[in-house]
């Protein structure tokens, strides 16, 4: 396994790790916001690539595959 990939699934696993530390009633309020707020972070990463707003090493594929780790990890948590 490279060294990405398991970079890129812990950044994708420890944020779901801390989820037991948030009130459940908090976490059930905020959860369709965090989800709303997700597919419109995930729509502008998509059109970030027709429009070369910004460039990843790696191709397309590695460009979505990064940033849908970010968004169903630390930015759903956090958010």
């Amino acid at each position: 396994m490279k060294a990405t990939t398991v970079i890129r699934l812990l950044h994708l696993v420890i944020p779901w790790l801390t989820i037991f530390f948030l009130p459940k009633k908090s976490f059930n309020k905020f959860s369709t916001v965090s989800v709303f707020a997700g597919i419109l972070v995930f729509i502008m990463s998509i059109l970030a690539i027709p429009f070369k707003w910004w460039t990843v090493e790696g191709g397309h594929f590695k460009k979505l595959l990064n940033d849908l780790t970010f968004i169903l990890g630390p930015f759903f948590i956090g958010t």
